[in-house]
């Protein structure tokens, strides 16, 4: 189990009615308090999905597409090398276009060669292979790699935890702004989550540890992600 931290933020929304109101009958509705909570869980990532892409330009059609397959399959031989399986490694793009210049002389576009391109999307689920991947891809040739994005195999419980929390922070702030008003916290009325979106803040230590060791994988630090979950909930009050 990954090692986790909690944290807990005081949400700003606060909102008390405390004006008796009426329904369209005329009857008395209950006085209510509307809060915000919001939780927060870090766990330390155990996967990552890396961008991965090669673009060759040659005066040939036939040389650009070959020079991108001799690429690709060294790649994945050192997925393989890695113990990467083929059903990680998915081909999301593969595109050959002829490239033009305009030429003055002639007032025309003409025809200088080719491009291809093949993009590949990597989940890795072993991180200490993070380095050998990305610096052993770009020595197969690959030529465009985006910053990994980190991820946990955990995120749901880790979600599901911070909603928790959130929702003990919202009763928490509902009781402390009760308190200062002088009214009593009644049930619950309604709870919600507002959003199922999680917060991200991987970081890559920089590459100079590198300098102090000889692993490919040395520098690359997965620090930590942090999962945060809102909701906003209705209290009943009373001022008996």
């Amino acid at each position: 189990m990954p090692i986790r931290t909690v944290s807990i933020f005081l949400a700003a929304a606060l909102m008390l009615g405390c004006a008796q109101t009426h329904d369209g009958e005329g009857h008395k509705t209950q006085k209510s308090i509307r809060v915000s909570g919001e939780g927060s869980v870090n766990i330390e990532p155990n996967m990552a999905f890396i961008n991965l892409g090669i673009q060759i330009k040659n005066a040939e059609l036939t040389a650009a597409q070959q020079r991108v397959a001799a690429v690709a399959d060294s790649f994945l031989k050192l997925s393989d090398e890695l113990g990467i399986e083929e059903r990680h490694i998915q081909t999301t793009a593969a595109n050959v276009r002829p490239e033009y210049r305009w030429n003055p002389d002639t007032n025309e576009q003409e025809l200088i060669g080719y491009l291809a391109e093949r993009r590949l999307r990597v989940e890795l689920n072993d991180l200490n292979n993070l380095g050998a991947l990305i610096e052993g891809a770009i020595a197969a040739g690959i030529n465009q790699v985006s910053p990994p994005t980190l991820s946990s195999s955990n995120a749901r419980e880790a979600y599901r935890e911070a909603l928790g929390l959130a929702a003990s922070d919202a009763r928490r702030n509902a009781l402390v702004l009760a308190g200062a008003l002088d009214v009593g916290i009644d049930k619950i009325i309604s709870i919600n989550a507002v959003s199922d979106n999680t917060g991200l803040r991987p970081t890559l230590r920089s590459s100079v540890a590198a300098a102090n060791d000889t692993s490919a994988s040395a520098g690359y630090g997965a620090g930590e992600i942090t999962y945060t979950a809102n909701v906003v909930a209705v209290f009943g009050v009373n001022d008996d």
